[in-house]
């Protein structure tokens, strides 16, 4: 689909998103203007998402993720506002809790095949939310050392600031486009 656009491409990761979008570099970097990670998961070459988590201490959050047995994961429904919408206004997360699907665990230990060539090309932004309890600041923060962003948006928001920050959000996206 990225091919298809008449025009370069802002490819926008939130979370785990943000691997998605480092391997769509990979493969097809000449439609992308920039990457933009939002509170995402900013992987080095040959690192997992596990690996990359692991690199702060952090007490682990409880009844978090659920395993299934097909492999997959689910979140926790009581674990959503906590973790995910802990400023977000009561209303959206009870959306947001009514639209969780389970995901292929592969996602967190799958390592990133990225290359300087590819990758590497694309330019690079990082929207980092400080009051987020998913994807917390020293860990955003750890990652873009490894993997330098500009520009850096700060937003005072929780993980989902397309709930609890739309505006602000929408003004990080438009300076990045």
């Amino acid at each position: 689909m990225v091919r298809a656009q008449p025009e370069p491409v802002v490819l926008v990761g939130h979370s785990r998103g943000g691997i998605v979008i480092s391997q769509a570099a990979e493969r097809v970097p000449e439609p992308i203007a920039s990457l933009a990670y939002l509170a995402a998961f900013l992987v080095k070459p040959g690192e997992t998402l596990l690996s990359t988590s692991a690199r702060i201490a952090r007490e682990p959050a409880p009844n978090v993720l659920i395993a299934r047995e097909d492999g997959s994961t689910s979140v926790h429904p009581d674990a959503v506002g906590p973790n995910f919408y802990n400023t977000t206004d009561q209303a959206w997360v009870d959306r947001a809790r009514s639209l969780l699907t389970p995901e292929p665990m592969a996602v967190f230990t799958t390592p990133l095949t990225l290359t300087e060539a590819a990758y590497g090309s694309v330019s690079r932004a990082y929207i980092e939310c400080t009051q987020d309890n998913a994807v917390p600041l020293e860990l955003q923060r750890l990652m873009q050392a490894d993997l330098p962003c500009a520009p850096v948006f700060t937003l005072e928001t929780d993980h989902s600031p397309f709930y609890s920050a739309p505006d602000q959000l929408a003004a990080c996206l438009r300076r990045i486009g």
